[in-house]
This record gives C-alpha cells, structure tokens and sequence, in this order.
C-alpha cells in the first residue's frame, strides 16, 4: 500500500454537492463557505481602508442620547433601532434597518408602546434564543422588558410580547441589557433613583415572547455619594457565567470610574467588590466599553477633568482583564496619540470590536466638535491607536446614542442626536479599515471540484469526499548558508561581477595587488547545497593590470557566458570575451574590442544584459568623453562576439536627460524591453536618476531604439542595480540615494511598450551609510532580494511588491558576514530555489558566496500523506491551524484531501 488512499471505501470520492456561486465565481481546488443565502463562495481575504458613508438622518425630530440604542440580528441580518419618538408623544418606537451595498435602508418607526412616554432604552439580539429583549423606562420610572420576534422573510416586522416589570417598581436610569451565552437567560441592570441611589440586577429567563426574572440584587453600597451612572455591561467569555460592569462614580469619591463583576449561577446574579479605574475627578461620566472576543477582555474608554462644557475631557483607553470575581484595570493611554487631540466626549455605547479584522471601532466628539471614527488595536493589554481618524461628513458636534457591528457586511453602524439639527436622530455606516476573511468554522462547506464561473452552478466536494488537485502553503525562513571561499584566498579578489547560469556560476574579478594583469573568471558548479568553485582562469593576458569594471551576462541561447571590461592601462575601452564552462572548468574565445573609443567609462559606468528575443547581449557605458549614456547591440557565437553595433546614446535630448556616470540594465521579458537606469552624479540640479525602455533590431543593424527617459527620483543616485520581477510585471530599481546621505532605497515602475511609469513613493531598504546595492527576484518567494555593504560588513534584506502602490515593504536587513565586502551581487538560481550572494573585498582571503534561502510562505506546495490540514483565511490548506481554526481534513497522498471537517 503506497498511499492512505487505498483503505478509502468504494465512492468516498463522490460526495459531493451542486451549488450557486455568489457572484464572483471560485477557482479549482479552493476552500468554499455557504451563504445564509444558500449560494456558495470562495474562502478569501479582503482588505479595507476606513470610509465613512450613508450618512442621513433617520428621525427629523429631537432625539435623547438616553432614548435611543441600535443592536444587530445575525441570524436575520438585520438592525434594529428603537427610540423614544419625539413626534409621536415620546411613544417606543422601532426600525429595522437593511444593509445592502454599504448603505443602511430603514424602515419607517411601528410603536411598540403607547401607554406613556419611554426613555431609558436598551436593545440587545439575544443570540441564542433568536429573540430581541428590549427595555425602557415611562418618565423614568418603572422598567419594562418586551421580548419581541422577527416576522418571516425579509425580516422587517417585529413582534413584541406582553411587557412587564423587570425591576423593582421605582424610577430608573442608564438600563443595561446583556445576554448570559449559551444559555435563554439575560442579565438587566439599572439605577434605582430614590432614597437608596444604588445599582440593581437580577437575571431574566426567555420562554417564547415571555420572560420570567430571578432574585434582585443590589451591586453598590446605598447613598448618593455611590451612585454609579452612565453603566454598561458586556458577557466575560474569559471566565464564563459572569457579568462585566463599567461606570462612573458620579460623586467627588475618590473613585470616579470603575469596573467589577456580576457572577451567575441559575437565576441568581451576584455582585462583588468593585476594582478602581481612575482617582482622577471624573471629567464626564460618559464612557465606552466593547467586549474582546479574541483576547476574552474589554476595552473601556473614559474621560477625567479637565472637561469642557460639551462634556468633552482628556480621555483614556485601557484594558479590563477579567478574573473569577474580579477584574484587574491595565495602563491606560492618552487620546493625545489620536490626531494630537487627547480630548474626546460623548463616546457611549461608540465602539465595537471587529473580530475578523481584530481591532475597536470608535466614533467621539473632540474638542474640535467635528465627529470622528478611530480604530485601536491591542497586543497583550496594551492598546494602541491606529492613526486612523476619519471624519463624519459634514457632523459638526453629536452625541452617540447607539453603535452595532454588522458581521456579515464587516461595517459598523453608528446613531447619534445631531446638536448642530435639533437633536435629529442621524446615522451612518463605518467601514473598520484592516484585512479580513469570509472564512468561518460552521460556513465551511467543502472544496471546488473545478472552477465556478460568476453566478453558475458547479459541484463542491463535501465532508466524506476525496479532493484530488489541492496543494498547501509552507512557510519557510530566512537561511544563510555557510560562506564558501572563491579565487585566489592569498591576494585580494577585487571588483567582482558575478551571472547565474545553468546551474553554474561564473565570476570575473580583479587582482588588487597592483602586478597581477589579465582579466580573470573563474566557476563554480552548484549541487548538494553547496557551490564547488575550480582554478580560475584568465581570459585576456593582453588586458593590464587595472583590468576592472567588469559586466557578466548568461548567452541562454549559446549556454555560454559573455564578460566584458574595462582595461585602464588601454584608456579604458570596454573589451569582452565568451566563456563556456565544463562543470567549473572554463574555456573562452578570442577578445572583442566593444567599445575602441578612450574613456568609454569608469567608476560604476558599464552593464550589460542578455535580451532572450533577439538573441542579442546589451552592453552599456557612461562615456567619460561627452558624458552620455551609450548602449552597444552585439551578437555572440558559442565562441566569439561575431558582430558589434553602433554605439548609440540612450537619450540624446538634453544634458540632463542623457548625461550619467552610474548605468544599470536589466531585461524586461513580459515586453521584450531593455531598461537602463542611469544617473550622473554630482550633477546636481534636475541631473536625475533616470530610466528607459529600449527596443533591440536583431539582423544586419544590431541596433537599439529607445523611449522616452524619465525620473526614477527627483535627485541622484549612485550603486543603481535593476532586475525584473516577472512574477508581478514590474521593474525594481535599487540605488544609494545622493538626497538622503547614503540611505538604500528602491523604486518600482511598471512598463508598457518604451512607456516606464515609476511609483511616486519611495521604498527605503535601511537608512545609513551603504554601498553597493544590488538586487534580483527569488521567484520562488516572489519577492525582491537586495544584498549590499553596510557598516561592518554585507547585509541582506527582502521585500514583496504591492503592485497596488508600486512600493515594497522590506524585511529588517541581516548581516552575513563580518568585514568590510565590497561589489555585492545577488543571483537566484531557479533550481534550487534559492539565492546566491557574492561579494570580494579589498585585502586577501576577503571574497564571500552565500547561499540564501529567503523567507517567505510558499503556495503551490505538495501535500504531506497522513497530514492533519486547515482551512486558511486566505483560501488555502495549512498543517497549522489559523484564526478561525477551521478543519479541512487529511491528507491521503500528496495530492488528495480526505475533507472531514470539524467532525
């Protein structure tokens, strides 16, 4: 038995279902979640920025910020807002509101209570049960609780049960309602106003539209000098089967805000010590607090003195870690790290937590009096702003009456009273900004048999069936493998060019000891993680000994390598040679004169690339005679360069256009372009670094016409190396920028004929002082990968690009070796999947080769037979589990998923 496979029953591999796509069609092999609409998705992220939209006004009339809560029906989809209507004699009104496009449709108001004037208004979805429990108070006194039901579909009816007293008869304020998961039950508390000025609560149990209540306990010591106000309460899933109340002390007791828990056993509800949030005079007894689902805590936001006369006070946010009977109050931080603005007010029930994206939403009022949303995020118990702040449209100053998280769309609905509209009750709809998935245990419903197109039916794999075809993701690190020695170890190796070639490598270097002449190479063979370097070889015993600036491009075609250089002891014309490699050992052809005009370049001034197309090689140089950049098109046998072009300036329209003495090319293979980066530094002025687009005439003219040029930066730039990204169609340079004192940086441009468009932002790869930059793709990973001197010694540091915003985010640089290496150059070989960086030095057995595994996670991989794999939120299968963690199944061979769900 080769495979698990085998032991699989007869037809395990045809369960399977038929099913609709969404709208916007499913890959083969990929993960699919069910709609609550039935139809089917594919598993995938999707990021958002913040937005604020639909703002509108839902009421036209006066609106209490004590009057009005919003919650939100998951199973139903729906929101659910009541008020107390000030057109309809202050009657307990109800709308459901209706997401649909990112805007919110409500419904007009339905009375659900006319017997007198209701304020005091809680709503919350009681999950479990499916029902809503609403309360209120009539002219703050008695409160009431309706248990109310959605109508069928499209659940815009709602209807309510008999009312009836959930506390004590007496006058009541700042009613919390909070649902007991898991169970039909429902905590309500609320503050007695009258002789005892003290917190209530008791337990309330769902039965169809009814409820019954458990034993009424009281949570604070009685006198005003306690009174708790402006309370709000949330389930503690950390510990279960208690409660989490924040408020405010209002009072000048020492303690102005504060939390503690309920705990829960039946019908009972039963109170503790309260734990102390601040000691500072409250500056508004307004605060906010959300429940963790992630983390199992809460984050309360609370304001102390000073405060002005909006309510509005320096205010806080901080992390409630809950315990059994008590909570533990973390380090606060200041709203100073929003926008510099540490004031903020009228904040109640204004944030929620978003739990795919894991971070607060939270709409309040700063001093500027114009309304704004934020986000914060949490590590450990430490939260932080996400320097998201985000205006309301034309809000000028509201005071929050209701906010609700709307899972299936992943937006947050706000309610406010607008001062700047008498009071009207308004709204709007927020879009938390972050990356999220669809991904979810009890959607997961199997995997795509082949592809769906957009609103058709096609056949999903389900629990029990057999997937073939599908393939996992690996993560794999950073690995530097050890430094293997090249060319003469007793005399110093210097200005090294390297080229990858067909699982070889060959290297042109210089002997730095002012006697050795000739220009050298030598190759090393790659195989079993290592590289075996030969004896090196000169190529041209007529070149002096200031044989330097070499180029080294891989002929593909011929399966040979093209070197070329400069001889200074010659008025440094550009000279080449073919070389071709028996393992590591080298042979090589005749010398070729390229260049016959003194001074073709120095200093950083010559490259050259291989164009697959025209089956030509590229040679470019920075003329010290007229200061322009030149490119040669050449033709090579196995052996020799049989044929050599004209030399031809790259861009001939002005000085400032054409002029450089740094050059970079390399290929373009998605266009078939040459693309020369050049930049004449100490030119200052618009002498920018600048890029073209050539076009290669193969045949009898050998040729090279070129575009337009263009600034890569609006400065200079020197140690320029370019590489294309296939992968991404994009062109990377890499550069010391002259404008920021050494710092290495990278631009990314796109290419469409000989147009280059060049993103506007520059990407930096480390700050300080470096030299050298090079670059080049790992195509595995797909990101780009830069090698180059930094201060003690060569660094390597990697970056994906976002082709959205042409830049690349890279990875904090690593440094291979101690002392200093100078002609750093990054290779990938596409057979091992991995890189190879080379550098020499200016001292004896200074020359450096790495081997270098860059960490990525890579897609596409095979499957591990009698592997455990998951559901990523991404839309793949991993052997570890994410967030959610979502069974996939087993792994019977390298191809095949035994689906099982969360079986």
């Amino acid at each position: 038995m080769s495979n698990l496979s085998d032991l699989l029953p007869v037809g395990a591999s045809a369960k399977q279902i038929t099913a609709t796509d969404s709208g916007s069609g499913i890959a083969s092999k990929k993960p699919v979640i069910l709609n609550s609409d039935g139809t089917v998705a594919e598993v995938l992220e999707t990021t958002d920025s913040a937005a604020v939209a639909n703002l509108q006004t839902v009421n036209a009339y006066n609106a209490n910020s004590s009057y009005s809560r919003v919650c939100y029906a998951a199973t139903e989809d729906r929101f659910v807002l009541a008020y107390s209507d000030s057109n309809n004699s202050n009657y307990l009104v109800y709308r459901v509101g209706t997401m649909s496009g990112g805007a919110i449709t409500w419904t007009t108001p339905t009375v659900i209570d006319s017997n007198a004037a209701s304020d005091y208004i809680d709503i919350i979805y009681h999950n479990y049960t499916g029902k809503l429990v609403l309360a209120y108070s009539q002219s703050a006194n008695d409160s009431f609780v309706t248990i109310g039901e959605f109508g069928s579909s499209p659940y815009t009816s709602i209807t309510w049960g008999t009312r009836a007293n959930a506390l004590s008869t007496g006058m009541w304020f700042y009613t919390t309602l909070a649902e007991w998961q898991g169970t039909d039950k429902f905590v309500i508390q609320g503050l007695y106003i009258g002789g005892n000025w003290q917190g209530y609560a008791r337990v309330g149990t769902i039965s169809g539209s009814t409820f019954s209540v458990g034993t009424e306990i009281t949570w604070t010591a009685a006198g005003v000098a306690n009174l708790p106000s402006h309370q709000d309460m949330v389930y503690d899933t950390n510990i279960g089967d208690q409660m989490l109340l924040a408020y405010a002390v209002h009072s000048s007791s020492a303690t102005n805000f504060a939390t503690q828990v309920l705990t829960l056993s039946g019908t009972d509800v039963t109170s503790t010590t309260p734990q102390s949030v601040s000691t500072t005079t409250a500056g508004t007894d307004t605060i906010g607090l959300a429940w963790d689902t992630d983390l199992k805590q809460a984050l309360l936001i609370y304001g102390e003195e000073p405060e002005d006369s909006y309510g509005i006070a320096t205010s806080y946010v901080v992390v409630i870690s809950t315990h059994a009977g008590y909570t533990t109050v973390n380090t606060p931080i200041n709203f100073a790290s929003v926008a510099g603005n540490q004031y903020a007010g009228l904040y109640r029930k204004g944030v929620v937590y978003d739990s795919s994206k894991k971070r607060f939403a939270l709409t309040y009022l700063p001093s500027t009096l114009a309304q704004q949303m934020t986000e914060i995020t949490v590590s450990g118990t430490t939260p932080s702003f996400s320097g998201t702040n985000t205006a309301v449209g034309a809000e000028a100053f509201t005071e929050t009456v209701g906010s609700a998280f709307d899972s299936n769309s992943g937006k947050m609905v706000v309610v406010c009273s607008d001062k700047d509209a008498s009071n009207y009750l308004r709204s709007w709809v927020y879009t938390i900004s972050g990356t999220s998935s669809n991904l979810t245990a009890q959607a997961f419903v199997g995997v795509a048999d082949s592809a769906i197109s957009a609103s058709a039916a096609g056949s999903i794999i389900v629990q029990g069936g057999t997937v073939t075809g599908p393939t996992t993701s690996v993560a794999v690190a950073e690995n530097i493998g050890a430094n293997i020695p090249w060319g003469d170890q007793t005399k110093a190796n210097y200005t090294s060019r390297a080229a990858y070639g067909s699982d070889d490598v060959l290297i042109a270097y210089s002997i730095n000891d002012g006697v050795t002449v000739g220009a050298r190479v030598v190759a090393g063979t790659i195989g079993g993680g290592t590289i075996s370097f030969g004896t090196d070889a000169v190529i041209s015993a007529d070149a002096s000994v200031s044989t330097t600036r070499y180029t080294v491009v891989y002929d593909s075609t011929n399966d040979t390598y093209i070197v070329s250089w400069l001889d200074a002891g010659d008025s440094y014309k550009m000279y080449a040679a073919v070389v071709s490699l028996t393992g590591n050992s080298i042979s090589f052809g005749g010398t070729t004169a390229i260049v016959t005009t003194a001074n073709a370049s120095n200093f950083g001034g010559t490259s050259s690339v291989y164009d697959p197309d025209t089956q030509r090689v590229i040679f470019t140089y920075c003329s010290t005679v007229d200061n322009y950049t030149y490119a040669v098109v050449c033709e090579a046998s196995s052996t020799a360069i049989t044929t050599v072009g004209t030399p031809a300036k790259i861009d001939s329209s002005s000085a400032n256009n054409g002029y450089a003495n740094r050059v970079s090319v390399c290929y373009d293979t998605t266009e078939n372009k040459v693309i020369a980066s050049y930049s004449y530094l100490g030119g200052g002025g618009t002498y920018y670094l600048r890029a073209a687009a050539g076009t290669v005439t193969g045949g009898v003219s050998n040729s090279i016409t070129w575009g337009s040029s263009v600034p890569v930066i609006s400065g200079e730039g020197t140690f320029i190396s370019s590489a294309y990204n296939a992968t991404d169609q994009r062109v990377v340079f890499s550069y010391q920028s002259a404008t920021l004192t050494g710092y290495l940086n990278s631009s990314v441009a796109s290419v469409s004929g000989t147009t280059i468009t060049v993103g506007g932002t520059v990407s930096v790869i480390t700050t300080g002082t470096n030299y050298y930059s090079s670059v080049a793709h790992d195509a595995t990973a797909n990101k780009m990968v830069t090698y180059y001197r930094g201060a003690g010694g060569p660094f390597v540091a990697s970056g994906a690009i976002n082709t959205a915003t042409n830049t690349i985010t890279y990875s904090t640089p690593t440094q291979l070796l101690s002392g200093t290496r100078n002609f750093e150059d990054t290779l990938y070989d596409p057979t091992t999947e991995k890189c190879i960086l080379i550098s020499s030095g200016a001292s004896a057995g200074q020359t450096s080769c790495n081997i270098y595994t860059t960490a990525a996670t890579l897609t596409g991989q095979p499957l591990t037979t009698g592997t455990k794999y998951y559901v990523t939120p991404t839309g793949g299968f991993s052997s570890s589990a994410g967030s959610p963690s979502v069974n996939a199944g087993l792994a019977i061979s390298t191809t095949s998923l035994l689906l099982n769900g969360d079986s």
